[in-house]
């Protein structure tokens, strides 16, 4: 009799670029096969959104977290192995955050005083708006030429005109600075008329944010956690960024930081913890995960996808793409169930290197674009080695 698949009641605690939640009333029919998993890996676990759903629905299976993101295994296993600590922290950071609740709207005169120089208002709104137009000028220049760099290139005028804005926007960037920026996103700068508090809670933030990529040695594992933590459940979409500026680092800018006191509830944080105290965690390439290959095992990937612009601890190739693919196929030699979940960009990728064999189901999704002004329509493929009952009543 084929398993009725509950819906999830625990997600995670934090945004993650790429994350399976919205997918999941599309995987119900065709992810979980017809059997009892006893093994699930997870082998780029992200967020971890699919193995709790996994975990909720088969409660007796060992879970296996990997992630190549070594600063994001270290999180987890500080939730594991010292979490009294590491929550100490991220609730400090959470009340100090929750304390900036000026009702006062910002002017160009408190950003001239902000930039910590001796400038007017007039300067300072000069300076903001000079710099979001050559933002934005440098960005649609940019993109041109890497298209057509020889023709582009040629044009000296226009190449000269490019060069010059990029060493002007890079000045202007220095000097709107907050600790270890030059600012990243537009949307980060403060403008005149948002709330004090707003800028409080993005200076408290990138106070946070340079003390964990330069000074982390100064503070233990467990307290580098907690502002992690903190920081990852505020910030920008759930994107992982690692600036050179940040030492490489996790140097995501902040979100719109508009939470109020409910959305720290600690109930979805201790649900959470309940459940990494179940899993196995590790942190490393994907090829070293052989150990669990036996029948009851179900490998799950969801790598960087292809034509993608994450960055997967220095890349994640055309290559890397292929070897996963042949580890896969090698799991389900060895009579494991497994799937990929992946993109679509019609060049027969799925089909040429999984072969006839690995169903290929379409799925549709929308990425969020920009702060969620707008929305990309996607097509993106689950890719398995089994036929659900469901499926085939379909």
């Amino acid at each position: 009799m084929k398993k009725t698949i509950k819906n999830a009641t625990v997600n995670p605690p934090f945004k993650w670029t790429g994350g399976k939640n919205r997918m999941r009333e599309q995987y119900r029919d065709l992810f979980f096969p017809d059997g009892e998993i006893k093994t699930f890996v997870d082998m780029f676990c992200g967020a971890c959104s699919v193995s709790l759903w996994v975990a909720e629905n088969y409660p007796d299976a060992k879970i296996v977290l990997n992630d190549n993101n070594g600063e994001l295994i270290e999180l987890y296993r500080a939730f594991q192995n010292d979490f009294d600590a590491m929550y100490a922290r991220y609730n400090e950071n959470v009340q100090t955050f929750l304390s900036f609740k000026s009702e006062k709207k910002l002017t160009y005169a408190d950003i001239a005083s902000f930039l910590n120089e001796d400038v007017t208002d007039i300067e300072a709104k000069q300076l903001m708006e000079r710099t979001a137009e050559l933002s934005k000028f440098v960005l649609s220049e940019t993109k041109l030429r890497k298209k057509n760099k020889q023709e582009f290139d040629s044009d000296n005028e226009r190449l000269e005109r490019l060069k010059a804005s990029q060493a002007e926007l890079k000045t202007n960037k220095t000097r709107i600075k907050n600790h270890t920026l030059p600012w990243k996103y537009l949307d980060t700068f403060p403008k005149e008329g948002n709330l004090v508090r707003t800028l409080d809670k993005k200076n408290f933030y990138y106070s946070l944010r340079d003390k964990y990529a330069h000074h982390y040695r100064e503070y233990t594992s467990a307290e580098n956690a907690g502002d992690l933590f903190f920081m990852m459940r505020v910030n920008f979409n759930g994107i992982w960024k690692g600036y050179d500026i940040c030492n490489g680092r996790y140097s995501t800018p902040p979100g719109t930081l508009l939470v109020k006191e409910k959305f720290f509830d600690p109930s979805q944080v201790l649900k959470f913890k309940e459940f990494l105290d179940r899993c196995e965690i590790h942190s490393g390439d994907f090829g070293d995960l052989t150990q669990y290959r036996e029948e009851g095992t179900y490998y799950y990937a969801d790598p960087p996808y292809r034509d993608s612009v994450v960055v997967y601890d220095g890349a994640f190739e055309e290559a890397d793409q292929k070897r996963l693919v042949n580890f896969l196929r090698d799991c389900s030699d060895k009579g494991c169930w497994i799937s990929e979940s992946n993109k679509e960009i019609g060049d027969g990728f799925w089909e040429q290197h999984f072969g006839t064999d690995y169903p290929v189901h379409d799925m549709t999704a929308k990425y969020t674009a920009g702060r969620g002004t707008s929305t990309l329509d996607v097509k993106e493929v689950l890719i398995t080695n089994f036929v659900t009952s469901d499926e085939g009543q379909g």
